[in-house]
């Protein structure tokens, strides 16, 4: 399960340095190894990132694209998202 959550640490830092043009690819990757293959015993992490993956569905990387009203957001947004969860996960890692 440790090793899921430093993989997870890995993808969130690549759509952090990764170009807009490329980083749905690696949201999709992320996505997938959420719902797919990992389980994590921390409820609130579990959720917390079940809820990041829902959540990246609505990013557009086109700021221009991103319409708040309909629940679109740009890459301020998505980086937000990013930091509590990276923040989470360094918690629960540094607890185990």
């Amino acid at each position: 399960m440790m090793e899921n959550l430093r993989e997870l640490k890995a993808l969130l830092k690549r759509i952090e340095f990764t170009y807009a043009a490329e980083r749905l690819s690696i949201i999709h990757q992320l996505q997938d190894k959420i719902w797919d293959q990992l389980e994590v015993k921390d409820e609130e992490l579990q959720s917390l990132l079940n809820d990041l993956a829902s959540d990246l569905n609505f990013y557009e990387r086109v700021e221009i694209d991103s319409d708040e009203n309909l629940g679109y957001y740009g890459d301020e947004k998505l980086f937000k998202l990013i930091a509590a969860v990276q923040t989470k996960i360094e918690a629960h890692l540094s607890n185990r």
